[in-house]
């Protein structure tokens, strides 16, 4: 019953923590940043120009062939085992093992039409737990959704 009721938490308040979550972001990629020697900026700014600078990432500005990269050659194994020999710093080496976080959906026992009634409910007390930034008032939001689910169940 607890985990039942720990997965309804998660679908009531998870719209409330991905907004959270996107206005730490903004706040953290426009906050300015002092560097010694250099003007103040903002992470978001830094970025947009270091593209402007240095390219996009992972996007080539021109084609390669302009550079005069042999496409040829990049798929010869004795030329690039040669290349990479003498050029050791251009290896890409690729772990053998890959961190992995596994992330299970949590359980919740209400049907959809539940969690919009849920919704509904909320919105109609005027218990929107998206608006609200006090976490008192988060609580109380809580504990009338809490309320609401036990009736469900």
């Amino acid at each position: 019953m607890m985990t039942s009721i720990f997965g309804c938490s998660i679908i009531f308040s998870l719209r409330a923590l991905n907004e959270e979550a996107q206005d730490w972001v903004n706040t953290w990629n426009f906050h300015i940043l002092q560097i010694r020697g250099e003007p103040n900026r903002s992470p978001a700014d830094i970025f947009f120009f270091n593209q402007i600078e240095e390219g996009v990432y992972g996007l080539p500005l021109a084609d390669l062939a302009d550079y005069g990269v042999d496409h040829g050659a990049l798929r010869n194994e004795e030329v690039m085992s040669n290349f990479f020999a003498n050029n050791e710093q251009e290896r890409l080496e690729i772990p053998e093992n890959m961190n992995t976080v596994i992330c299970e959906s949590p359980e919740c026992p209400l049907l959809p039409v539940q969690v919009l009634t849920l919704d509904e409910q909320l919105e109609a007390a005027q218990m929107d737990a998206r608006s609200v930034i006090n976490m008192d008032a988060r609580k109380l939001i809580w504990q009338e959704a809490l309320a609401i689910i036990r009736e469900f169940l």
